[in-house]
């Protein structure tokens, strides 16, 4: 088993778990118990790698499917923000993904240059974007909403990204921001190469190959609207123009490293072993509704942006 990411937490009281009763057809609340001695308090919650267990005071060990290696972190992470400790169960309730304290303002839009010898039509790319608002919002903001759920799931799940890119644990926020922003760089370049603006059915392995282009790094989605995030931050083109080699492939291993746990999630959750290719957006964002998609995790919003 791998010790990565390793979190201990002693809960003091009674740890309560919800587990469905089909005879009634409903879900009831009851503690957790020990199935040797039946010691209910002080139960000592472990997560190491993927993995989670519970010890009681008399140390008898054993597992139950309520609590996971993410229920551990989580609630190491409301320890941290110095809340009262919850007991989420298997649900992600907590975004562990940190937030930066910088200029949120928006890059401007990319200038578009005269062609005098133009003579008919658009490019392909600019014909794909005229269809790029997706329920009123453009395509990229989609693209760094579902980017971000992929790692709100991942990161208390994962001992090893978890280790790389949660603050509390050492991890890098920096990293942990950028891993996001070239995930959605990759998913949109993924949509034009599907020329497609829906995206949750794009398969995670056209995501995965877009991460391994040689020119992801020189995207940038253009402005499509004023008032919502269409394109890049200020301080991410930054980045993304000045980093060194280094940094650059810790972001894109991060963002690879997420795909590829989502990728082997969905083969436990089906019970089988899909290719990657059969592994959508939508499967692995659809239920991660940890916060609103209002995009003011990323932009400052206003009408001068």
């Amino acid at each position: 088993m791998s010790m990565a990411g390793a979190v201990r937490l002693t809960v003091s009281g009674e740890v309560p778990v919800r587990r469905f009763e089909p005879e009634l057809n409903t879900k009831l609340e009851e503690p957790l118990i020990c199935p040797e001695c039946r010691a209910r308090e002080e139960l000592a919650l472990t997560a190491a790698g993927q993995d989670a267990h519970i010890q009681c005071p008399n140390y008898h060990q054993w597992t139950d499917p309520q609590v996971t290696a993410a229920t551990v972190r989580q609630m190491l992470h409301m320890m941290n923000a110095g809340r009262p400790v919850m007991f989420p169960g298997r649900h992600i309730t907590e975004s562990l993904v940190p937030l930066l304290d910088e200029d949120r303002a928006l890059s401007p839009p990319p200038e578009e240059e005269e062609d005098d010898e133009a003579t008919e039509g658009f490019t392909d790319r600019e014909r794909w974007l005229f269809g790029g608002l997706v329920d009123g919002w453009p395509l990229f903001a989609h693209c760094l909403n579902y980017s971000r759920k992929l790692a709100i799931h991942a990161l208390p799940a994962d001992g090893d990204l978890f280790e790389r890119l949660y603050p509390g644990a050492g991890g890098n926020a920096v990293d942990a921001h950028m891993c996001i922003v070239v995930t959605a760089l990759a998913m949109y370049e993924a949509a034009y190469q599907a020329r497609t603006t829906r995206l949750k059915p794009i398969p995670l392995a056209s995501v995965k190959a877009a991460l391994l282009a040689a020119d992801l790094r020189a995207i940038r989605p253009p402005s499509e609207r004023p008032d919502y995030s269409s394109h890049l931050r200020v301080t991410d083109v930054a980045r993304l123009e000045h980093a060194g080699h280094d940094e650059w492939e810790r972001w894109r291993q991060a963002a690879i490293d997420i795909l590829d746990y989502h990728v082997a999630d969905q083969q436990v959750r089906r019970r089988a072993s899909p290719m990657a290719g059969e592994v959508t957006v939508y499967e692995c964002c659809d239920w991660v509704d940890v916060l609103e998609d209002d995009m003011t995790w990323y932009l400052t919003p206003g009408p001068a942006n």
